[in-house]
């Protein structure tokens, strides 16, 4: 019998649980910092949460992309340091939702679908934006590439 509802997690289980479904290959994670006002910009291949938490602080804007599958713990460190709500950090790792925005506070959440193609079909696959104050923090489960042609026009200044 065909499954008309999608189960994240069995019932029960307390709102804003972190465990990761796979449907895909699992790629080490990443990420990618992006730091920029008017004179300059600054990337950085490899950031820790430490330093992503620190360069939020700044007056300049901040981007800050996960890309790939971080580990509940990494997760739970993001969050944390990030301050990203709980219940949109559970719908990050739930990389089935529809389309949606969802404000948080301050915070301002959104979950987009970009067509990709998995083993010759056609299908999708999740990009969930947290736009807070003067940055925003993106994740993906794919490569960290998906951003690249935009940091490049990031540094070329146009």
């Amino acid at each position: 019998m065909a499954r008309h509802f999608k189960q994240y997690h069995p019932p029960g289980t307390p709102p804003g649980t972190l465990n990761r479904q796979q449907r895909r290959e699992a790629l080490p994670p990443q990420i990618v910092l992006v730091d920029y006002d008017a004179t300059r910009i600054e990337e950085i291949d490899d950031a820790t949460p430490e330093l992503c938490e620190q360069y939020l602080a700044r007056p300049s804007t901040t981007w800050i992309h996960i890309a790939g599958h971080p580990q509940e713990e990494q997760l739970h460190e993001l969050g944390r340091r990030l301050k990203l709500h709980p219940l949109a950090l559970e719908d990050v790792v739930n990389t089935v939702q529809r389309p949606k925005t969802e404000t948080f506070g301050e915070q301002l959440f959104v979950v987009a679908n970009l067509p990709s193609i998995d083993n010759g079909s056609l299908g999708n696959r999740q990009v969930s934006l947290f736009l807070v104050g003067n940055s925003v923090i993106s994740f993906h489960d794919g490569p960290p590439e998906l951003f690249g042609p935009i940091h490049k026009r990031l540094g070329a200044g146009d």
